[in-house]
């Protein structure tokens, strides 16, 4: 019975604020966010994933969902925490639930005996954005919570392509990448050649073949300047 190394950022031990969960023992169940932001645009439905890894039954259990860096009301005198989503016994409970929230979240209740307590909300709005934090309190483990981060940006259409800025952009720069990976295996093959074919001339004389490479490799990468600028730009 030997310890289990794990990284991930995205999960903490109850409320430490830290992302590295470095000695675990077997048989612990995690509970698992996203590495990675949701984005989104204003109207748009989202889910913040969160399940339990291995899969666990979590019908019976308390599963809160809420955004840790919000300030409690100051006008509040029992400092009461307000859940974006509170599943107890078995239901919601939308009596300690924010207003903005209400009627605008769900369960997969049904997936919830596989360990999925992913959040889906509904018409989301830059009011919205932050961090959601999914928390069992009652589960047997060392890492009882996780952490999802939402981004919800102005909703912006280039040519067919609609959504928030940022995921706009990561659509459209999709295909640039793979261009510019492809245009630099292209490069690299070539000078791989290059170098090969001038290596077997500085057999036969090394002084010539080295000034045959470097009047080569000159002419080459006049010719080859617009992949530079195609891949820099």
């Amino acid at each position: 019975m030997g310890l289990l190394l794990i990284f991930r950022s995205s999960v903490y031990s109850g409320g430490s604020s830290g992302g590295l969960i470095f000695r675990l023992f077997p048989g612990d169940v995690l509970v698992i966010g996203s590495n990675l932001p949701i984005i989104a645009a204003p109207g748009d439905d989202v889910i913040l994933p969160c399940h339990l890894e291995p899969a666990f039954d979590v019908q019976g259990l308390t599963v809160e969902w809420s955004k840790p860096d919000l300030k409690p009301d100051p006008s509040d005198r029992l400092s009461r925490v307000e859940y974006v989503h509170l599943y107890r016994d078995r239901k919601e409970v939308p009596d300690m639930k924010m207003a903005s929230y209400f009627r605008r979240t769900e369960l997969f209740i049904d997936d919830m005996k596989h360990g999925n307590i992913s959040l889906k909300i509904l018409n989301v709005s830059e009011e919205d954005n932050g961090r959601y934090r999914c928390f069992i309190p009652k589960l047997q483990s060392r890492v009882k919570a996780a952490v999802v981060e939402l981004v919800v940006g102005e909703k912006i259409c280039f040519g067919h392509v609609c959504g928030s800025k940022l995921k706009v952009i990561q659509t459209l720069l999709k295909p640039q990448r793979q261009r510019r990976r492809c245009k630099l295996q292209i490069l690299r093959t070539r000078l791989q050649q290059m170098v090969r074919t001038q290596s077997n001339s500085s057999l036969h004389h090394p002084c010539l073949g080295f000034c045959a490479f470097v009047v080569t490799f000159l002419s080459f990468l006049h010719q080859q300047i617009f992949i530079y600028k195609n891949i820099y730009i």
